[in-house]
């Protein structure tokens, strides 16, 4: 049947596939694999981490991006204590190198888009642009990477790239002001593009101090501005605005990123790289802030300026919650109508599940509070949580932080064995365990925090399904919280709040529900309610 299709309606049909998919089309016929092959070159997603897909969807990311795909492997392999997560990547990403090579004309110019993840093999990375370069006229973005090495590379194909990096001294910050010699390089690199054509900026200078007033402003789409101690003086005298060098009206996507650390809270990174400015940018759609200090004035003046925001991503450093204050705020401006992604931690409505209280001379103990009683909920309850997690009084007790690891199993979940992988947006781009492990790591890792045998402790040997239920209880005892934001966002379709990624669907004409973009399976929601009507009475 697909044989008989037109080869634009195959690779419609292949845009909604997942990556998994698109490869099995390709073994159905040697058409089909000539109307397929385009569509998994065409975006490269080159990841050194592994891709851990979504069992809700799994064409989540792979939809658009093809991953260098393979699946988790300990730091340290039992069988092979050598192959690790980046020795897997290298080999997967020469293997890609190697069949370009094979068929460089026939492959190479399907490339159109190339994502790169920090710590990709440098060896492999020359080769694989060099053969870009060579062989593809049709390369149009190759981003997110921090080596001068590949924006050296990169010149060379500046005919067609609609997007420009100009990368930092060092990896990490330096201790001093970058030197004259590094600014230099810049500006070369800088003049060296046709500006007018670039749509997406990745820059580590300080904007305001590196550039000279463009006329006109150039219409840039997405920015990305790199916060660093040792760019921000640049090497200019005269400061002028970020409207004096990219045009207001054009910018849509702006990222923030600060790159100080927890020894310089004193500093007002907004006043120091003029970040206020930017509320003039009355068109911005997608905001993301990653790593800066705090700032809940900051953020109400964003909300109260994007009028067409969609897209909010907020990670403060030292994990600070958004305050209530601001989520009502957002809630009554103009882009509580167009919100669609919100990603930010948030403190819970209500009591949470697991919670420490603090008593007197210096005891702490836990504190369990399943506010949902649905039938799950109430056998999570009683033979997971107080079955096996604590089955004793004294297991509640708090003498150390050793107790904490072993009994808090949200911090388990989410920060010492988090579960969730990441991805900057889940509908968009592919899901990386950067930090994630599957299911089975988890548990492995807590029954022996637990000191249970699987032979000798059958009984209280916490398994995969009990992780899965005590995560599912998790989300059913945040109901309150995210039926809050349900109510207040009538658009918004993807919230992640507290790093839980969850899907708002509509589950019938009246009632909306979040539901888990990972671990989703037999996953039942507690925020819908059967409808009765008169008719259904006599039913």
């Amino acid at each position: 049947m697909l044989e008989r299709l037109p080869n634009e309606i195959v690779l419609r049909i292949a845009r909604n596939l997942s990556q998994e998919d698109k490869t099995a089309l390709t073994y159905v016929s040697k058409k089909i694999y000539q109307s397929i092959i385009p569509s998994l070159y065409q975006n490269l997603y080159l990841n050194e981490r592994y891709y851990f897909p979504s069992d809700l969807d799994n064409s989540f990311g792979t939809h658009k991006w093809s991953v260098l795909y393979f699946k988790y492997l300990r730091e340290r392999n039992e069988e092979d204590p050598k192959f690790d997560q980046r020795k897997m990547s290298k080999l997967k990403f020469q293997c890609l190198v190697r069949s370009l090579k094979e068929s460089p004309t026939k492959l190479c110019p399907l490339i159109q888009s190339v994502h790169c993840t920090w710590h990709l093999d440098e060896n492999i990375m020359t080769e694989f642009i060099d053969l870009l370069i060579t062989y593809d006229d049709n390369l149009t973005i190759f981003d997110n990477f921090v080596r001068d090495k590949i924006s050296n590379q990169l010149v060379q194909h500046e005919a067609t790239l609609q997007t420009l990096t100009l990368p930092p001294p060092k990896i990490l910050p330096l201790e001093e002001q970058a030197d004259i010699t590094y600014y230099k390089r810049m500006r070369t690199l800088w003049n060296s593009y046709h500006l007018n054509q670039i749509k997406k900026l990745n820059i580590h200078v300080n904007a305001c101090k590196f550039f000279n007033k463009m006329n006109p402003p150039l219409n840039i789409q997405t920015l990305c501005l790199n916060l660093r101690p040792d760019t921000v003086e640049a090497d200019t005298v005269d400061t002028i605005k970020y409207s004096d060098i990219f045009n207001p009206t054009s910018l849509k996507e702006l990222e923030i990123l600060s790159w100080y650390n927890e020894s310089d809270p004193d500093i007002d990174l907004y006043q120091l790289w003029n970040l206020r400015e930017f509320f003039t940018f009355k068109n911005l759609e997608n905001l993301s802030l990653f790593s800066l200090f705090s700032n809940m004035d900051f953020l109400k003046d964003c909300i109260m300026n994007f009028d067409h925001l969609k897209r909010l991503k907020v990670d403060f450093m030292f994990e600070v919650s958004v305050d209530k204050s601001v989520i009502d705020l957002m809630a009554i401006a103009p882009c509580h109508e167009t919100l669609e992604y919100l990603d930010i931690k948030f403190t819970e409505l209500t009591n949470p599940l697991l919670s420490i209280e603090e008593g007197d001379e210096d005891t702490s103990q836990f504190i369990i509070d399943m506010t949902c009683q649905c039938d799950n909920c109430k056998d999570t309850l009683t033979r997971i949580i107080q079955g096996k997690y604590f089955p004793t009084k004294e297991s509640f007790l708090i003498k150390d932080f050793k107790d904490v690891e072993k009994r808090n199993f949200i911090l388990q979940m989410f920060k010492l064995y988090p579960i969730v992988p990441y991805s900057h947006y889940f509908d968009i781009y592919p899901t990386i365990g950067f930090y994630s492990r599957p299911i089975e790591e988890l548990t492995k890792s807590v029954n022996y925090l637990l000191g249970y045998d699987k032979v000798k402790d059958a009984i209280n040997y916490i398994t995969n399904e009990d992780m899965i239920k005590l995560y599912h209880a998790y989300i059913h005892a945040l109901k309150k919280t995210l039926d809050y934001f349900i109510i207040r966002f009538p658009n918004l379709k993807y919230l992640t709040f507290n790093e839980l990624p969850t899907q708002i669907i509509q589950y019938d004409e009246q009632q909306k529900c979040n539901i888990p973009i990972f671990h989703y399976h037999n996953y039942k929601s507690n925020q819908v309610y059967e409808l009765v009507n008169d008719e259904s009475l006599f039913d």
